[in-house]
């Protein structure tokens, strides 16, 4: 089993897929386990909820059926679900993590450069689609949502939370803008060695900037939220 795993791993990395650093591939022995020894790692990262755990959580908690024994992940995020709600301080550690990265703005509502190699550059993953992702992740665990794409996430937990929809979809508007941004970058021939999320303010005109201070802006509003949400 593992060997046709890697078989997939190395065909997606062939692709552009690259292999993951920290080798959390189903092509391991140790991320290829049962239900039960699933369940028993789930429940104990949520008990625990340090640094290193909410980082797996955040990894694993994404899942989702492809083939095969769909009702196995159904029950797996039944089980992963129900601990969350009776341990309320896990979503909280979570968000107090997830805030420790914030959006590209200055405490003015500018937007705030990096100096790399002589540019000034921002990092629309790391202070953009990355913050969404994730608090779209904190969002559907602490309302038991079965959603796993961003988009289906922020809406369901939007209309279950009651928060207005210009507020949520403004949020999804955001991430798409960001990820065209992405797109756009990483078409570029003389970005295909460096890091295709890193955009050069030299590259964007007024009306870009603009744009991009705006996604930044609705996406703090979406951090602000889960701050008053789960740390108060």
């Amino acid at each position: 089993r593992r060997s046709s795993d890697l078989q997939v791993n190395q065909a997606l990395d062939a692709c552009g897929y690259p292999l993951c650093t920290g080798g959390v591939m189903a092509s391991r022995e140790a991320w290829c386990q049962s239900l039960n020894e699933w369940r028993s790692h789930a429940l104990h990262w949520i008990h625990r909820a340090n640094p290193e755990d909410l980082l797996k959580a955040s990894i694993f908690f994404d899942l989702r059926a492809l083939v095969g024994r769909a009702d196995w992940a159904n029950n797996l995020h039944t089980a992963i679900t129900s601990a969350i709600a009776a341990t309320p301080r896990f979503i909280h550690a979570w968000v107090a993590r997830h805030l420790e990265t914030g959006v590209a703005l200055n405490w003015l509502g500018g937007l705030q450069a990096q100096t790399h190699e002589g540019q000034d550059i921002i990092d629309v993953k790391l202070h953009g689609t990355a913050i969404v992702v994730d608090a779209a992740r904190i969002l559907a665990l602490s309302q038991g949502l079965q959603a796993t794409s961003t988009h289906a996430r922020l809406e369901q937990a939007g209309e279950s939370l009651g928060i207005p929809q210009a507020e949520f979809k403004g949020w999804m508007s955001a991430l798409d803008h960001l990820q065209l941004l992405r797109l756009k970058r990483q078409i570029l021939v003389d970005v295909h060695a460096g890091n295709a999320n890193q955009i050069p303010l030299a590259d964007l005109n007024l009306l870009d900037r603009q744009m991009l201070k705006s996604a930044f802006q609705s996406i703090r509003t979406l951090q602000q939220r889960l701050e008053m949400d789960h740390t108060q």
